[in-house]
């Protein structure tokens, strides 16, 4: 993906999603926006934007790998669970490899629950988990 005067590139096993590509997008523009001034007369020197990016790739894309999350413990947990789960389809089938993680251990990786789903689900999973995250049915643990 161009910008004005920065390329980013993904590397992915498979093929990206609408909602990876609005993401990479939307980073690219901030990451332009942010470092105008020092893109201008940048020398490659990586450092420059060491304090500000993981940040700003953490608040895009709102998918750390390494961070625990867990199953909301919320009152409503099954009217959250009405609006993101159809049964029948793969956002069920995470939802309960979610469920089985918590009863086995409360916390988990993304990385681990991930790693459950087939890889053929994998891109479509993550999408899914995306909107766990934003809609609160998995919670990050502080």
């Amino acid at each position: 993906m161009r910008g004005k005067k920065v390329i980013v590139a993904v590397i992915l096993k498979e093929e990206s999603s609408p909602e990876l590509r609005q993401r990479a997008s939307k980073f690219l523009d901030e990451f332009e926006s942010i470092y105008a001034s020092t893109l201008d007369h940048w020398n490659g020197d990586r450092n420059v934007f060491h304090d500000t990016t993981p940040k700003l790739f953490e608040e895009i894309f709102h998918l750390s790998l390494l961070k625990r999350y867990t199953l909301t413990e919320a009152k409503n947990i099954h009217l959250i669970e009405k609006s993101l789960i159809i049964p029948g389809t793969p956002s069920e089938h995470i939802s309960k490899i979610i469920k089985t993680i918590s009863e086995e251990r409360h916390d988990f990786r993304l990385k681990t629950l991930i790693s459950l789903v087939p890889e053929e689900e994998q891109l479509q999973a993550k999408d899914i988990i995306l909107r766990f995250i934003k809609n609160k049915y998995l919670v990050p643990i502080d």
